[in-house]
């Protein structure tokens, strides 16, 4: 799993804790649970140190950034949630960026409008459409984005769409199976019997 616009590290980060069974809110300190009248301390306390479901994570799980600041800020992130030795994060830019291997997943939330301007997000998804034809071939590139008017230029038809919220905004959580030529060449040699 690679997330090649990993900013802080978080979709890399989930993704190991899910990897390697760890709970979620493990490296909290405080629940607002413990304020209820009945919280049992004790119950909380097992439940909170079981590590029975953790395991060694058996897949690459790697982010980049053309960011100094975003890699650097994502590999103190690694670090406070003890994952070093399951992530890695390097400065790299998506452009120059090769898959390590024949398949995998891409999982990224590219920028979608706060610091662009539009006709510079449509340009810059249809690069990034670009590359990942070109390169991932054999890849499901999963994408979460809050413009749908940037993921038009992106060219290309998810084969799943999910609606979701990151904070207040609508976003759509899609997928792209990366392959080699046009869908017609891809099934056109496949018998089918009706």
């Amino acid at each position: 799993l690679i997330d090649p616009m990993c900013g802080s590290g978080t979709i890399a980060i989930e993704a190991a804790l899910i990897a390697r069974g760890i709970a979620p809110g493990i490296f909290r300190s405080h629940f607002g649970f413990e304020a209820w009248e009945d919280f049992d301390a004790d119950l909380l306390d097992t439940i909170y140190n079981d590590d029975s479901r953790e395991r060694e994570c058996e897949v690459l799980i790697a982010g980049s950034d053309i960011s100094e600041k975003s890699v650097e800020m994502a590999r103190i992130n690694v670090r406070a949630a003890g994952l070093s030795k399951t992530i890695r994060v390097a400065k790299q830019s998506i452009f120059e960026l090769m898959p390590p291997s024949r398949e995998g997943v891409v999982v990224t939330n590219p920028p979608y409008g706060e610091r662009l301007k539009q006709f510079q997000l449509d340009s810059f998804y249809q690069q990034l459409s670009d590359v990942f034809k070109a390169r991932w071939a054999g890849w499901d590139v999963w994408m979460i984005s809050g413009n749908q008017l940037a993921m038009k230029s992106f060219g290309l038809h998810p084969s799943k769409t999910i609606t979701l919220f990151n904070g207040p905004l609508e976003c759509k959580y899609q997928r792209f199976s990366m392959y080699r030529g046009s869908l017609r060449e891809r099934y056109a040699d496949r018998d089918y019997d009706y």
